[in-house]
């Protein structure tokens, strides 16, 4: 039987695979294969240009393959993992040039950006559609383009003021009030979905919503209690409602299963979560075991005394080793519950655990000896993300290195130090995102030459704390494969006022401070934070290009130098005294080397030694760093 390949399908059933990838997808996979498929890719004519926290070097290659006629779908994101991606992307790219353009969707996009968005407003119609994310409120665009929205993700809905919503389709918005929403579902007919996180209700107003067109709704009004009869007032102008999400609470009535069968019978999907006092929690559920709810619809609920709440869908997602399945359930059985947990601590004992945890992504060990007997009721190759809240000795880790193969993200919550001191010598190469929560203090280099060490793959990195800007200079120089970081920086507010900086000048000094880093291989954003007393709060994100950082640290920069190195060079190049220290030498070189050319028979060789030496020596003090001296060291031999 002939061997069946992807590239002998028809071409028809290729581009139909292609449509389920993002354009950086499609590249990073199939290029460079065979002529066939790199035709098929130059000639592909519905790229999606996915954008969101994606790496530099991929934004590039993208940019750099693809051209704009053959792109149907744009998401540019300004978000602290890609900061200062629209601008880079209007750099090289007018909004015009996208002809085929059927979507484009701006996350907390800034301002300025906006300009270049304008002229795609102009050919909006059902064929073109603008989706905006905005999760900073300082971002929010003006009023204008709001109107040209068919998909919004806002904070407030009191952010709308505007009569029309003519285009929009789909609200998300993190708070909202009834009235607001009657206003919306006045100004936008064509809504299909609306979300809202926390809904401002008074008890004592109608609950009426006329949306004729809303097919998905979700309403979280959290503190504030709904009636069963408010209830049936909503679902009264909802006639094309099939998806319903509910969280609130309420009196008993809200919790009567037969009410709600006769209310959600044409809804494909009921989820609810209602805060209730209940007394008889079996009187309850008898209501949700009829044939409708068990068999023709297979929604199941769980029940408390304080609440009753659809499974799994509000089911825990996070738990830790006391866990314990609800005892009064319409479930089949336990799995349903166990399987819904994505995040596990372990606090103590293992042993009374009775069921099998499927789908654990996230791992935290709270205690050191908790890694015994994992495997009995988790499983091992799930996981994904371990969090280390305890301190666990060097065989430990090598043993949950072999326990863990799909392991990518590791967060350090316990006492740096001691698990630097753990993990002397021992290398976490599968690791690639990078999580530390301890301050790393002034001055430390020896641990940031230690994290380098122990983390060398480490792509993206998240640290909370650091109180240097040198220092973030020197870990983004050692972390060779990183492509997003992010640190906060903690500066005293007595050294602030000193140096007098403005949050561009803290970039330039930290750029200035790194070896690689030039405007054409990164971007990054600092952002001032609320403060204390004493501190000042900066939070700085960086995103770069690894494959230029690397080009360029092998065309310019001789190996990487230990913790002394640096140690010897900022000295050099800030201390005032070194300074002196230099022009005392070359003075002292010169005074000698003019009174042996006078008197030594060989004075026309001391002479040109004189010259020589003083060029050299005045070439050492013209510069500010000892690099010269120390080009052909290298650091694991001597630093």
């Amino acid at each position: 039987m002939n061997d069946l390949r992807l590239d002998h399908l028809p071409l028809e059933i290729i581009y139909t695979i292609f449509d389920y990838l993002s354009a950086h997808d499609i590249l990073l996979t199939f290029s460079n294969l065979n002529s066939t498929f790199d035709t098929i890719s130059s000639t592909y004519p519905s790229y999606q240009f996915e954008f969101k926290s994606i790496p530099r070097s991929h934004f590039d290659l993208v940019c750099s393959r693809i051209s704009p006629n053959h792109v149907i779908s744009l998401t540019l994101s300004d978000q602290n993992d890609t900061p200062g991606q629209s601008e880079l992307f209007f750099s090289r790219y007018q909004i015009t040039d996208f002809t085929g353009l059927r979507l484009l969707k701006a996350i907390d996009i800034e301002h300025k950006s906006w300009l270049h968005i304008y002229p795609y407003l102009r050919k909006l119609n059902d064929f073109h559609r603008l989706s905006i994310e905005l999760t900073n409120v300082n971002l929010l665009p003006h009023i204008p383009i709001l109107f040209h929205a068919s998909e919004l993700q806002i904070a407030s809905t009191n952010l709308l003021q505007t009569p029309s919503l003519p285009y929009l389709r789909h609200l998300t918005a993190t708070q909202s009030s009834i009235n607001e929403l009657l206003a919306i579902s006045s100004s936008a007919r064509l809504l299909q979905s609306l979300k809202i996180n926390n809904v401002m209700f008074n008890t004592n107003h109608q609950l009426l919503l006329p949306a004729q067109r809303l097919i998905r709704l979700v309403l979280h009004f959290n503190d504030n209690p709904v009636s069963m009869d408010q209830m049936k007032q909503l679902m009264v102008n909802l006639p094309r409602l099939q998806y319903l999400e509910l969280l609130t609470s309420g009196s008993i009535d809200l919790i009567n299963g037969y009410a709600w069968e006769r209310l959600t019978r044409r809804l494909i999907m009921f989820e609810f979560k209602f805060f209730v006092q209940i007394d008889w929690i079996e009187d309850i559920l008898h209501s949700f075991r009829t044939p409708f709810w068990i068999r023709e619809k297979q929604w199941f609920v769980a029940c408390t005394w304080e609440c009753l709440y659809s499974v799994p869908y509000f089911s825990d997602t996070c738990t830790d080793t006391s866990f314990l399945p609800p005892v009064y359930t319409t479930a089949p059985n336990d799995d349903i519950f166990f399987n819904h947990i994505n995040q596990l601590s372990i606090t103590n004992s293992t042993r009374t655990l009775q069921g099998y945890f499927r789908h654990v992504k996230s791992l935290e060990l709270k205690v050191s000896n908790s890694h015994q007997n994992l495997s009995i009721f988790i499983d091992l190759n799930q996981i994904e993300t371990l969090i280390l809240s305890t301190i666990i000795d060097r065989l430990t880790v090598l043993f949950l290195l072999t326990l863990l193969p799909r392991l990518r993200q590791l967060s350090i919550t316990c006492e740096l130090a001691k698990f630097l001191d753990e993990t002397e010598n021992i290398s976490l190469g599968q690791i690639r995102i990078l999580e530390i929560t301890e301050p790393l203090i002034y001055n430390d280099f020896s641990t940031l030459g230690h994290l380098a060490r122990l983390f060398p793959n480490v792509e993206v990195l998240h640290v909370k704390s650091i109180q240097w800007k040198i220092g973030i200079a020197r870990l983004m120089d050692r972390l060779e494969n990183l492509s997003n970081a992010t640190f906060q920086l903690v500066t005293t507010k007595s050294v602030l006022n000193q140096e007098n900086e403005t949050e561009s000048s803290m970039i330039k000094t930290i750029i200035d401070e790194t070896r690689y880093l030039k405007n054409e291989t990164f971007s990054c954003r600092c952002t001032s934070l609320p403060t204390t007393i004493q501190n000042h709060i900066t939070d700085c994100h960086f995103w770069i290009d690894k494959q230029k950082r690397k080009s360029s640290h092998e065309k310019y920069w001789f190996p990487q130098r230990g913790d002394r190195y640096y140690r010897l060079n900022h000295f050099i190049e800030h201390n005032i005294f070194s300074k002196l220290f230099q022009y005392v030498v070359l003075d002292a070189t010169m005074f000698f080397f003019i009174i042996y050319a006078l008197l030594h028979p060989a004075g026309q060789w001391g002479i040109l030694l004189f010259l020589f030496l003083a060029e050299f020596l005045l070439f050492m003090a013209s510069g500010s760093s000892i690099d010269p001296l120390l080009r052909n060291l290298d650091s694991s031999e001597w630093f």
